[in-house]
């Protein structure tokens, strides 16, 4: 084999080459070993230290980004075990009815009882204020035009202050019982209604719109021996 100059290059730097990479290459291995040494003590010596008031800032300002980040709680509710009641009711006022009746006019054949000093029973209930139709002696008194014409069992009251009148309509116990009726009148014109009245009737709960009138009459008919009614538990709106 021939040696040329081209070999001899060659070999020359290959041998250059070992040089470098057995010297040289351990050298900057060296250096950047030292490098990366230094990099971590520096580390561990900042995480040994105490936090600082900077360090102390950036760490609550971080708690609170996270809180406001933070998915809402979710609070179960307990089950509203509270009754709701039914609104009361307001039980009628009487005294507006006794109002009522202590303006009574024009009463003939009637009692009015505007206090507990007497009563009378209607279903075997006490009452002590009302009206109680109660002549039984005059004769039968039918006007040729008018079932009401010429009957002086009668009585009216004022009702100018209010818009409706309430009451109750039944037989007077152990009284005559003969059926009549009860004509209802409104400032003295036509009978607005008219009421059959016996002694088996239910006691009959009654409203009367006066809104448009100044006074009520009411009168009982009758035959001969004519029947005890009553009118009672008034009250105003």
């Amino acid at each position: 084999m021939v040696i040329t100059s081209s070999h001899v290059k060659k070999g020359a730097i290959i041998i250059i080459g070992i040089i470098i990479t057995g010297i040289v290459l351990p050298l900057i291995v060296n250096q950047m070993q030292k490098k990366i040494d230094a990099i971590e003590e520096k580390q561990e010596i900042i995480s040994t230290e105490p936090p600082t008031e900077m360090h102390l800032e950036i760490a609550e300002t971080s708690e609170a980004m996270i809180e406001e980040t933070a998915l809402p709680q979710i609070i179960p509710t307990e089950e509203s075990t509270e009754v709701t009641s039914s609104p009361e009711t307001i039980p009628p006022d009487y005294t507006t009815g006794i109002t009522v009746l202590k303006t009574a006019f024009d009463a003939d054949g009637v009692g009015i009882l505007t206090d507990d000093s007497r009563s009378f029973k209607m279903k075997g209930k006490t009452y002590t204020t009302g009206v109680i139709f109660s002549k039984t002696d005059d004769l039968l008194g039918y006007g040729a035009n008018d079932l009401f014409m010429g009957f002086s069992c009668q009585v009216s009251v004022n009702v100018e202050d209010i818009n409706i009148l309430h009451f109750r309509i039944g037989h007077v116990d152990n009284q005559n019982g003969t059926s009549c009726k009860l004509g209802i009148f409104l400032d003295g014109g036509n009978a607005s209604d008219v009421i059959d009245l016996s002694s088996n009737m239910r006691i009959m709960d009654y409203t009367l719109d006066v809104s448009d009138a100044q006074s009520v009459q009411f009168i009982r008919n009758f035959d001969l021996g004519g029947g005890v009614y009553a009118l009672t538990d008034f009250y105003a709106e």
